[in-house]
């Protein structure tokens, strides 16, 4: 069985400080149809199927890891989608509920199916990802009703003004990231983010006393001193 891959994520940290892993028990076609989506520029490069497929070795292989680690489940893929099959997000649950030594984190768009979580999992943390003020509503309702100790907002690509809305209550992370095309940012005036986007919502986080994480993708517009400065990776033990 091969290891698990390393994430090219900067967040995703083991506790020692070096790279933690992606785990993708899910492959295929992710349902969002996102039109900035990296994972499916990723998908058709490869050419991988379309078709939705199950991997459970996957998960097997964080059996393997002996010291302490976080892992990112669903890295390429929203494993919360309305689409994927219950059982399998059941399962999901189960395997990071018995490995309470690593932490977890998870991210969708789809945080309604969060629905499946009727444990204490502290070890794991949920995430939301946001793009408009338009979807920044749906996400502030379903997080702001999420009973579990660990939430945080990714606002990557960043396309909008969304410090005016109440999606940060509750929120214990918030990590920022730009538009980008084949790994590099999108300038603004090509449709790219907009520091006028950006330094409200840093602002509202700072108020808030949430911990922020300026992606490195950031660094063209903000300054690698003004991104360096700003990632915070709260789950570090």
């Amino acid at each position: 069985m091969n290891n698990l891959c390393r994430s090219k994520i900067e967040y995703v940290r083991n506790p020692d400080g070096s790279q933690g892993y992606g785990c993708n028990p899910l492959t295929g076609q992710c349902q969002h149809f996102c039109s900035y989506c990296w994972a499916e520029e990723m998908r058709i490069r490869f050419k991988q199927s379309a078709e939705m497929e199950w991997h459970p070795e996957e998960l097997e292989k964080i059996g393997l890891l002996k010291k302490p680690s976080t892992i990112f489940i669903g890295s390429s893929y929203d494993i919360w989608g309305n689409w994927v099959k219950s059982n399998w997000k059941r399962y999901i649950l189960d395997t990071v509920e018995a490995l309470q030594s690593h932490t977890f984190l998870f991210l969708t768009k789809n945080p309604k199916d969060y629905k499946y979580i009727n444990i204490p999992l502290d070890n794991c943390w949920f995430g939301a990802s946001v793009d408009t003020i338009v979807h920044a509503s749906y996400i502030s309702f379903e997080m702001g009703g999420l009973p579990v100790k660990n939430k945080f907002l990714s606002a990557e690509p960043l396309l909008a003004d969304i410090s005016d809305c109440t999606i940060l209550n509750g929120i214990k992370w918030l990590t920022i990231g730009c538009l980008t095309k084949n790994g590099r940012p999108v300038k603004p005036e090509n449709g790219g983010t907009k520091l006028e986007w950006v330094l409200p919502l840093i602002e509202k986080a700072k108020e808030y006393k949430i911990p922020i994480f300026l992606k490195n993708n950031l660094i063209p517009m903000m300054g690698e001193n003004c991104v360096k400065s700003n990632q915070k990776i709260p789950y570090s033990r």
